[in-house]
């Protein structure tokens, strides 16, 4: 239903949605759904030479495990879920990328590029939802949260005369924290309205960023950081937990409002409206306390919507969904470089299943396709034009227990 669930939410994904609708649970639940295969793409354009430059990447990726009790008028819950997983193992080399009848001073010559990514982003909730009327309940969910994300890249610039640019980096974040989403439902039977808020907070962060780069001199006095030798600049950038005192995970908070219409037992459909309120990034030195923002990694106010439907034939479900997912990065500059990619969604869902009083199984799949801009190339102020493809297949049961 393209996640449009905060005014219909009625089961296991009540604890993520809408902690209230965990009270329209009446019997004991255990649910588990996997992302059984994903898909991803990502293709810069006119990136080397006119030619695009393509990552790529595929695996299995963890779903979600949960289960509900009812205890009086109270139904309890409790989740473990993963909202990313990810694995990007990618080694690109372009040679003679300018004619040679075309080569000048400063033509792009050779490009190299290897790229290792492990991410993962894992929840742990528990959660409880209320009946404080007939229509209206409320619910609350805690969680915490694991992320652990480790990442190397290699780029190899050749430049003609002006010879060759090396950079390496690697990033190492191990961050843990805690939140919570407050819902309300009010539930009309063919109307039905949705509210969440969602925050979290780290509680500890352990980062170790390391970076270098090397490239050709031309004379001038090398900025803070950076050393000469044998006409090479060598700049090097080794911050540890202690130094990046203020380089904490974002955690935008969430307001997300939802409606939903049923007209007949058979048919629903629902919209929702998701508020993302951003995020400044401010680091603190540690040596003279001055505080600054960094401005490429602020995140900003987005807005993101989804509508979705199910239909009900006997006992055989169906359900279709469309929604955005907007990024809150910053818009790539002409007058910067090493920007990061930002990519702007447009996705859609479909899925069927089978529906009884003892249980569900539905099989369903998510494509999304993104459009942006990018500066892939080290150092370059060029931007590239992104388009971008998402595709996953889901299994999801639900049973009483």
């Amino acid at each position: 239903m393209g996640g449009a669930f905060c005014a219909v939410a009625d089961d296991s994904s009540a604890i993520y949605y809408n902690p209230a609708g965990m009270s329209a649970v009446k019997g004991r639940e255990f649910a588990v759904s996997n992302y059984a295969y994903s898909t991803s793409e990502t293709k810069y354009k006119k990136a080397i030479n006119s030619s695009p430059f393509v990552e790529s990447e595929q695996g299995w990726t963890p779903g979600y495990v949960g289960g509900f009790y009812p205890i009086g008028g109270l139904s309890v819950g409790y989740a473990i879920f993963s909202l990313d997983s990810r694995q990007v193992n990618q080694d690109d080399k372009f040679e003679d990328i300018t004619p040679e009848s075309e080569l000048t001073a400063g033509s792009l010559t050779n490009y190299r590029r290897t790229k290792q990514e492990n991410h993962q982003y894992q929840i742990y909730a528990v959660g409880a939802g209320l009946s404080i009327t007939k229509a209206l309940s409320l619910g609350v969910t805690g969680f915490g949260y694991k992320r652990d994300l480790v990442q190397t890249e290699h780029q190899m610039v050749r430049f003609q005369e002006f010879g060759v640019t090396f950079t390496d980096s690697k990033l190492s974040l191990a961050n843990r924290g805690m939140g919570f989403i407050f819902g309300a439902l009010w539930d009309g039977k063919e109307w039905s309205f949705g509210y969440t808020y969602r925050f979290a907070q780290q509680l500890s962060n352990t980062v170790d960023l390391r970076s270098d780069r090397s490239f050709p001199s031309d004379g001038s006095v090398p900025v803070e950081g950076c050393e000469v030798f044998s006409n090479t600049v060598y700049c090097q950038t080794d911050w540890s937990q202690d130094e990046i005192q203020t380089f904490k995970e974002l955690n935008p908070s969430e307001y997300r409002f939802g409606l939903g219409y049923r007209p007949s037992k058979t048919f629903l459909v629902a919209f929702d409206i998701l508020y993302h309120e951003g995020r400044k990034f401010i680091y603190k030195e540690p040596d003279t306390g001055r505080k600054f923002e960094l401005t490429r990694h602020t995140l900003h106010d987005v807005l993101n919507v989804s509508i979705g439907s199910e239909m009900l034939f006997g006992p055989m479900v169906v359900r279709a969904g469309a929604f955005t997912n907007f990024s809150m990065l910053s818009s790539v500059k002409s007058n910067e470089v090493s920007q990061l990619t930002k990519i702007d969604y447009f996705g859609c869902t479909a899925g069927f299943g089978v529906v009884s009083k003892s249980g569900s199984y539905t099989l369903g799949g998510t494509h999304q396709i993104g459009q942006g801009k990018a500066q892939i190339i080290s150092g370059d102020r060029a931007i590239q034009e992104v388009e971008a493809t998402r595709t996953s297949i889901s299994l999801a049961i639900s049973q009483s227990i």
